[in-house]
């Protein structure tokens, strides 16, 4: 008798869980539907109270650390220069071993002179982000800069060509900010953001569209090369990203053939930093690095007086991590299909950009084949 009871019991509480599982489970499985259903409008209608504050010693904080290591970046750019005996550190009774650009690349800047700020803005290195900071100050709204397909093109459209003397008065009048990364990651994130979005554009063309560009191609070809320039030949070749084969070591193999220039050409997006933004040249106020984002862009912003832009920067302290954008294991899977002697020869196309930056590529050494 007891032992019936016992199994009696035994079989109500299991029938009890298992209705009690179900109903959990449908509610889990509506609540599931009812956030699909409403994501966008969650999104779209981001409250006030789910934005925190960063308390005004946390800010403090991260400002001291921020220019503390900002010092010590621009000592170390004013050494390396002299080492190499370049731009305004230039001893002129001493030759340089480096190609160096004898003036800044002046248009490559986007400057906002009624916030006397500039940029000079290099793809990967929080480039939306200060994209997006450029459109608000030229009076582009939210909405307008988020419905822009080329966000660089839809900014500068505000910022109309000027002469070479108005660009270096400008920059010598406002606070010049740079941002960069590890070189290696930054040829990474190339390679994947081109390959996925080549690979979007070629699966959304039409096969007369795709004929159309071909025959558009042919004729830029046939152009060039009666014109016989030889600056534009220097950077007719594109990498195929568009081709289904193109391999990251085919992309390393086309970096390594390339010859970079000061020039800007079509190669502007993997153009070392002392090329394009030329720290040898011009004393940056801040060099900020991909690695120390979040505590730089709240420097940056605090020293150009831009709280009222974007309250982006300012979230609580508990926010404030350091970034990086692609994880070891990431990193470790590219690189490992690279050799030893072309990670030595990507090194050396990149080496001031490494010495500038501080920057070290043993890690990569360990992962190649």
């Amino acid at each position: 008798m007891k032992k019936y009871l016992r199994f009696s019991i035994y079989s109500g509480v299991t029938v009890i869980l298992i209705v009690l599982w179900t109903r959990m489970v449908f509610k889990e499985n509506l609540s599931h539907q009812i956030l699909l259903k409403t994501a966008e409008i969650s999104v779209a209608k981001e409250t006030e109270s789910e934005y925190k504050p960063m308390a005004e010693k946390d800010i403090q904080y991260y400002l001291r650390k921020a220019r503390r290591r900002n010092e010590e970046r621009q000592l170390r750019v004013k050494q390396i220069c002299e080492k190499y005996n370049l731009g305004i550190y230039r001893d002129h009774n001493t030759s340089s071993l480096i190609n160096h650009p004898k003036t800044p690349l002046y248009k490559v800047f986007l400057i906002n002179t009624t916030s006397k700020i500039s940029w000079c803005p290099v793809e990967h290195g929080a480039f939306e982000t200060w994209l997006f900071y450029f459109g608000l100050l030229s009076g582009y709204t939210e909405q307008e800069l988020g419905s822009a397909l080329d966000l660089q093109d839809f900014i500068r459209q505000k910022h109309p060509a000027r002469e070479a003397y108005e660009i270096e008065e400008a920059l010598q009048t406002t606070l010049k900010f740079m941002v960069v990364s590890h070189p290696f990651e930054r040829i990474l994130s190339l390679y994947k953001e081109s390959k996925n979005s080549a690979q979007r554009t070629k699966s959304n063309l039409t096969q007369n569209q795709v004929q159309s560009k071909r025959d558009q191609a042919h004729t830029i070809n046939s152009r060039d090369k009666a014109m016989k320039d030889k600056s534009l030949e220097k950077h007719s070749t594109e990498f195929d990203f568009q081709h289904q084969k193109a391999s990251f070591q085919d992309f390393i193999s086309y970096i390594l053939d390339t010859e970079f220039d000061s020039t800007l050409g079509s190669m502007t997006r993997l153009t070392p930093y002392y090329l394009l933004c030329t720290p040898c040249l011009l004393k940056y106020q801040i060099i900020a690095e991909l690695e120390t984002m979040m505590e730089d862009q709240i420097y940056i912003v605090k020293a150009a007086d831009l709280q009222h832009v974007s309250k982006t920067p300012w979230r609580s302290a508990s926010q404030v991590k350091p970034y990086s954008s692609h994880t070891g294991e990431e990193k470790k899977k590219y690189f490992s299909q690279i050799s030893k002697t072309n990670i030595y020869r990507l090194f050396e196309k990149y080496k001031l950009d490494f010495e500038l930056f501080n920057y070290d590529f043993e890690v990569y050494l360990d992962w190649a084949s």
